[in-house]
């Protein structure tokens, strides 16, 4: 059972319905009853009885739903990196690095080479976001609060690299941190400063308060406490 798989569960326990906890967590509703037919087959039970009115709990999902919304509320990991850095008891969040947002875009996209670039111009642009990234709902949320508005979104099945090659086609763009994005093979593919400026990247390394950490990972952080990232 994957973490983001306990998300889409209890997202369709919250909402009794599979098309309305899609639109919740931008997910195609073919995409999470992929997820949930693969978790039911991981765990050997079914977990919803389907109808036209929406979905039941099976007496499975009902004894699951309380230790699986624990594991999510007390974010239960050994190790983390997570753009939140919000305070959630018991977890440590030390910052580890911040880098100005950046858009990746295809050559042939000749409206994302407009100067000035506002925040308007991404209207009509498909942003894509990958299904396994291991926090979409947390950059969805920072992209509409620095757009003012939510955008149109496309989640796509693949990593980060897999997603550049779709934006190499000019199936939509990306928007990561610089140092992310300029790392790229840039055949084909253009990058520039998100509109907002104020738009950061921050990254935590989140991990158990009283959790014994290895060495390498000490001295990451011992490296970032002597001399804080910077842009």
């Amino acid at each position: 059972m994957e973490f983001r798989q306990i998300q889409y569960f209890l997202a369709i326990c919250k909402y009794r319905n599979i098309s309305h906890a899609a639109k919740a967590i931008h997910l195609s509703q073919q995409a999470l009853s992929k997820q949930i037919h693969e978790l039911e087959e991981e765990l050997g039970v079914s977990l919803f009885i389907r109808s036209t009115k929406g979905v039941e709990l099976t007496r499975y999902a009902q004894k699951l739903e309380a230790p699986a919304r624990q594991m999510l509320e007390q974010e239960e990991l050994d190790l983390a990196v997570t753009i939140d850095g919000r305070a959630n008891p018991p977890l440590v969040k030390k910052l580890v690095s911040m880098e100005p947002a950046y858009i990746l875009f295809s050559n042939q996209n000749q409206a994302m080479q407009r100067d000035p670039l506002t925040a308007e111009d991404l209207r009509q642009q498909r942003i894509l976001i990958s299904q396994f990234d291991s926090w979409p709902q947390q950059a969805m949320e920072q992209i509409e609060h620095y757009l003012g508005f939510q955008p149109d979104y496309k989640i796509y099945h693949g990593n980060f690299d897999q997603g550049v090659e779709r934006v190499r086609q000019n199936e939509g763009i990306l928007i990561a941190g610089k140092n992310f994005c300029l790392s790229r093979n840039m055949k084909g593919l253009d990058a520039r400063r998100f509109p907002n400026e104020d738009f950061i990247f921050y990254h935590y390394l989140a991990y158990k308060s009283g959790r014994k950490l290895a060495k390498p990972i000490l001295s990451i952080l011992r490296q970032y406490e002597e001399s804080p990232p910077k842009l």
